[in-house]
């Protein structure tokens, strides 16, 4: 471009130049997880499932589903101090706070293992029949949720490990939402190309919101506050902020490939989303209405699994064997 003989246009490019830039939303430090220390896994070989914290002894639970384990990982030293051996495809884990005990449910046999936290010795087995899969508690009820079959979703008595509840969807269910206020949980049946709304005291599905041209639902969480519902589809990749008591979708926005994991940051007002196509979006709430990328984390390629603690400020995600790597969690601090 030539400025000779424009004196205007020679103003307006110093001008320009001297401006400090600002930082677009994908800068904002205050958003961006910040990568703090790596633990390697090099037992841990295979696809990697859903995580749970132990906070009382300062540990990870990681479904190893490929390994046929489940890895107890203490945080403090990023050691493995356990491993549960000879699962059949553990895919959902959770630490039963109220019983000091570890849940782990299992696709292969369809049980869910009941373990001691402190010795880790077995307890009990739970058949749910088949495909056993995602896992939730509600500490408040002292219940935890499981999904699986070819569409059904437990409920059991954390205390005598008792099924209490056990009702059928129409497929198979991955990840769940639940609103304890209204009682009911938001279940995501990805081979139905729908959400369903289950009432537990009436202990049905009572709504069924279809995805349209959107297909493969897997991860969901909840503002309940706001009522928004948050869901990621996989094909096309989708965020979709929808209002939980009519369905109706507010904002549909592109993320991060082949997700598997989300949640979201009451105090920050944020979405995390975890990708296999190796990044980790953050998505500002700026209002119950409005929403923006406004960060993007590159991971590992096929770490889709994640795990956020908001009491440790941290989001810890799983990353699978690769040539040359060993398999790994990823310890992401978050800006305070």
């Amino acid at each position: 471009m030539k400025t000779a003989g424009n004196p205007l246009l020679v103003l307006l490019l110093v001008t320009i130049a001297a401006t400090p830039l600002l930082a677009s939303p994908l800068q904002a430090a205050d958003t961006a997880p910040s990568l703090v220390r790596t633990i390697d896994l090099p037992g841990v070989t295979g696809r990697i499932d859903h995580m749970d914290i132990d906070l009382v002894h300062s540990r990870l639970l990681l479904s190893a589903l490929g390994n046929g384990t489940l890895e107890i990982i203490d945080i403090r030293t990023g050691k493995v101090v356990h491993e549960i051996s000879d699962l059949q495809e553990p895919q959902g884990s959770t630490y039963l706070s109220r019983e000091n005990r570890i849940l782990v449910a299992c696709g292969g046999d369809g049980k869910a293992y009941v373990y001691d936290a402190a010795s880790w010795k077995f307890i009990d087995a739970i058949d749910l029949g088949s495909d056993a899969d995602d896992t939730f508690y509600d500490a408040a009820a002292d219940r935890v949720f499981i999904g699986h079959g070819d569409g059904a979703f437990a409920v059991i008595d954390a205390k005598s490990d008792k099924i209490q509840a056990d009702i059928p969807l129409d497929g198979h269910p991955e990840r769940f939402a639940l609103d304890a206020a209204a009682n009911k949980v938001f279940v995501n049946v990805p081979n139905a190309d729908e959400i369903e709304v289950v009432d537990l005291t009436a202990q049905s599905v009572v709504q069924r919101w279809p995805m349209g041209d959107l297909h493969a639902n897997f991860p969901m969480t909840l503002d309940a506050p706001n009522h928004r519902l948050f869901v990621v589809c996989r094909r096309p990749s989708r965020l979709l902020v929808m209002n939980e008591l009519t369905g109706r979708i507010i904002a549909n926005l592109a993320c991060v490939g082949d997700a598997d994991d989300m949640y979201y940051d009451v105090q920050r007002r944020c979405i995390y989303i975890s990708g296999g196509a190796g990044m980790l979006d953050v998505f500002s709430q700026n209002s119950a209405d409005d929403y923006a990328l406004s960060a993007a984390v590159r991971t590992s390629p096929g770490a889709r699994t994640s795990l956020y603690v908001p009491t440790m400020n941290m989001i810890f995600i799983a990353a699978r064997q690769t040539a040359g790597t060993n398999a790994a969690i990823l310890e992401y601090q978050l800006g305070r």
